[in-house]
């Protein structure tokens, strides 16, 4: 495919994506402000101190190795996840300190190099200048993603290596090159890296590679030699430290019908069997609701994603067998196999490679309607196109500024309260062990879904000292938190002996473990 950029368009859109990531990334995000964003920071911070790939704080149970011994205050990390984020941001913060400010210049690269992935794909797609710039502008106002591409997590590395694969794949199915396969192929591993679902990039890589005009044998295994040298280091990582290789604890997310199932402890193998044909599909009616939403507000900017669809089916079909078999796979395997990781953000994460993507082919197709608008006055075609373009921005401007939430650098309320209670080495369990352990630095794991009986054995295996409760409401029944896993919530009422309450600090309680 051309490019209708010159080198001069290329150095500016350079420094407008560098200039865009970088306000994006340090003035809406000064510090992790979920789960997921503390816990691969934690594991960056341990990974530059020199303490590997570990962890001192579980947020699941899933996926511990069969042998760990017990009782076990520091595990191996990414069980579950995968590891690029903690990677990036602990070589980073490895040569510039420990800090938000370093873990997050990896962040700030991968947007940037984002953006320019839209910038090369509105150019394939529209073959024109303002249409390339478009691009640009949609995916720097990114909607719900905005003020998410700054957290150490995987939406900008993602971004960055899905979007980067799936323009390897087009380009080497419409030149041929052997070369441009295997680069899809490493790519699609460093994507793999990135997130489980990476997995669908050297498939689809795979299946592009059979269905291109030539040397279809060899370009398909140009991609899988490729993907298998990028991802060996992590195999062999992987069979040593459970035996496979592969986290396989994720797996078994796929017969959960309740998403709290995810902390179950001690973790139970589901199968079908297990739950059934009936359940599990009355399970998925939720998770479709909630994916549509993500589709059509989160990726679609509400109103932008008919553009979306229509640029994709419209445009180049090397577009059709990658990005749309890529988008399908993601989304059906995200509502209908892993429904409830899927709904409670998996299929969030993963649409961030197709970000870039999808603001080329609405770019696409801002340039398609206001052709059709103009078919009986070729004339006002750029007048046309430029009322088009105003509304398509103002919407994702719109969407975009909705979505801006800048999280306080202060610690959470609950987090000053619990402070005087937690001494130096205390083992907490919690809602968030990966918060309490980035701003107390006590290690610890997650609330089981179980009953108030198992906290003794948890206690025990995980050599607990304290139990934090938040979101405490006393109603009409008694005492209650939405925050508890329901087995747990009983617990108010009527304490577990292995339990005697610390404090009682209003919505929050304290509890320690009885040796």
């Amino acid at each position: 495919m051309t490019h209708p950029f010159l080198r001069r368009d290329w150095f500016i859109a350079a420094l407008a994506a560098v200039i865009a990531a970088v306000v994006i990334v340090y003035m809406l995000v000064p510090r992790p402000t979920y789960l997921d964003s503390y816990y691969h920071y934690n594991a960056a911070a341990r990974l530059a101190q020199g303490d590997g790939l570990t962890d001192m704080a579980l947020w699941t149970h899933l996926g511990l190795p069969p042998e760990l011994v017990l009782p076990a205050t520091v595990t191996p990390s990414h069980l579950y996840w995968m590891p690029m984020s903690a990677l990036l941001s602990g070589v980073s913060m490895a040569v510039f300190g420990v800090s938000m400010d370093a873990a997050q210049i990896p962040m700030a690269v991968c947007f940037a190099g984002a953006l320019l992935v839209a910038v090369l794909a509105g150019g394939w797609v529209t073959q024109t200048r303002r249409g390339t710039w478009l691009a640009l502008a949609l995916a720097i106002l990114s909607g719900g993603f905005v003020d998410v591409w700054g957290e150490i997590d995987t939406f900008a590395p993602y971004a960055l290596f899905g979007g980067l694969a799936l323009a390897a794949m087009i380009a080497a199915r419409e030149r041929g090159r052997v070369w441009l396969w295997a680069a899809a192929g490493v790519l699609g591993g460093l994507g793999h890296l990135t997130r489980s679902d990476g997995l669908l990039l050297p498939i689809v890589g795979v299946l592009a590679a059979l269905s291109a005009p030539r040397g279809r044998y060899v370009s398909a295994a140009a991609v899988a030699v490729g993907y298998l040298l990028t991802m060996a280091p992590w195999f062999v990582r992987m069979l040593d430290v459970v035996g496979a290789p592969l986290p396989l604890g994720g797996l078994q997310t796929a017969y959960m019908t309740d998403y709290a199932q995810i902390f179950t402890y001690p973790w139970r193998t589901l199968s079908l069997g297990d739950v059934g044909i009936g359940p599990l599909l009355q399970s998925r009616v939720e998770p479709l609701l909630i994916n549509f939403g993500v589709f059509a507000v989160a990726q679609g900017n509400l109103l932008l994603w008919p553009f979306m669809l229509w640029g994709l089916f419209r445009a180049n079909r090397h577009l059709l067998i990658t990005v749309g078999l890529f988008a399908l796979g993601l989304h059906a395997a995200m509502t209908f196999v892993f429904a409830w990781p899927g709904a409670r953000g998996g299929l969030f994460h993963g649409a961030a490679a197709l970000i870039p993507w999808w603001a080329a082919l609405t770019a696409y197709s801002v340039d398609a309607l206001a052709r059709r608008l103009s078919r009986r006055r070729p004339r006002r075609r750029t007048l046309n196109w430029v009322a088009v373009t105003a509304i398509i921005l103002l919407i994702a401007g719109f969407m975009t500024a909705l979505s801006v939430r800048r999280a306080s650098s202060d610690a959470p309320p609950y987090i000053e309260a619990i402070r005087p209670y937690v001494m130096p080495g205390d083992r907490v369990a919690s809602v968030d062990p990966p918060e309490v352990a980035y701003w107390l630095g006590a290690g610890g794991v997650v609330l089981p879904y179980a009953a108030p009986d198992v906290l003794a054995q948890l206690a025990e295996d995980f050599d607990l000292d304290l139990l934090i409760v938040t979101g405490v409401e006393v109603g009409s029944d008694g005492p209650t938190s939405s925050a508890l896993p329901e087995p747990l919530r009983p617990m108010l009422a009527a304490l577990p002996p292995s339990l005697t309450l610390e404090a009682d600090l209003g919505a929050t309680h304290v509890y320690r473990f009885v040796r």
